[in-house]
């Protein structure tokens, strides 16, 4: 083993592996007695190398996981199944938001205000508690909407952005569920 850790250690300094120390994404955690989460193109190794590595690190594929390297987690950038909802965001920035972030920089990344017109919507994940977004100053209005591949499931947030955007000095879409073949959202004010 110690020759395999010696090769993970070359690989990890010159970047054909990435390590994370913890799973940030719901429903993931590192088993007990893992050591931590190595990403990389495992077609690039030797079935040998990986199944020794396997003996004491989880391993992922690094194109379906985005690392928060602030906090040593990792976030699924693919879903894995068709309820799964993306728990992070890029900021225009380039900033990764996390579920750990404050809900002041999920807002300020999701809100739509009048001031910059109608935009393409960017919507809160469902994981936002209602407790924090009231404690922010907004409030719920109207019923669950719905988008899908139905013909009731026709809600367009572009046009009700268009339709209250000028009602209100901001407006955030909240996503409630989403499915195989539709999604839904709620609709939050200030």
């Amino acid at each position: 083993m110690k020759i395999v850790e010696s090769k993970l250690k070359e690989l990890i300094e010159n970047c054909t592996i990435d390590i994370a120390y913890e799973y940030g994404e719901p429903s993931y955690s590192l088993e007990d007695e893992k050591k931590a989460i190595l990403l990389a193109d495992w077609n690039k190794f030797e079935d040998s190398f990986i199944q020794e590595l396997e003996k004491s690190y989880a391993i992922e594929w690094f194109d379906e996981w985005i690392t928060d390297y602030g906090s040593g987690k990792i976030y699924r950038t693919v879903g894995d199944s068709y309820s799964w909802e993306q728990s992070f965001r890029i900021t225009e920035g380039g900033e990764l938001i996390t579920p750990d972030s404050d809900i002041e920089e999920w807002i300020n990344n999701c809100e739509h205000t009048y001031d910059y017109g109608i935009e393409t919507p960017r919507i809160l994940p469902s994981f936002i508690k209602c407790e924090d977004l009231k404690g922010e100053g907004y409030t719920n209005i109207e019923d669950e909407k719905e988008i899908g591949l139905h013909p009731h499931m026709n809600d367009d947030p572009t046009k009700i952005l268009q339709d209250l955007l000028p009602l209100y000095s901001s407006l955030l879409f909240q996503l409630s569920y989403s499915s195989q073949f539709s999604s839904g959202f709620i609709i939050w004010v200030k």
